[in-house]
């Protein structure tokens, strides 16, 4: 359920490459790629721009790891849950 090109995992991460917050990463990492371009004689200017870019890159990988932390955290509770012991469930006479 977790691997796989159709697991859920990997269906919300791809997805997530085409979402609003993703696409303002984006835009943002670009802007800390052009400023650099328009202002180059200024020092300060260029390393708070390739500040912006590192930032946006770190924030778009944490928001990646957090879904899929999301989700593997889920998956680890469906087996720890009520389906744990489907065996002894499954053996009892209580069963109907």
């Amino acid at each position: 359920m977790s691997t796989g090109a159709a697991s859920p995992v990997n269906q919300a991460l791809e997805h997530q490459l085409r979402k609003p917050v993703s696409l303002a990463l984006y835009s943002i990492f670009l802007l800390g790629l052009v400023i650099p371009v328009i202002y180059i004689s200024s020092t300060i200017i260029r390393t708070a721009a390739c500040a912006l870019s590192i930032a946006s890159i770190g924030m778009f990988f944490a928001l990646r790891q957090d879904m899929s932390n999301t989700f593997k955290r889920y998956l680890q509770m469906q087996s720890k849950g009520n389906l744990a012991d489907v065996r002894a469930l499954l053996s009892s006479d209580v069963v109907t």
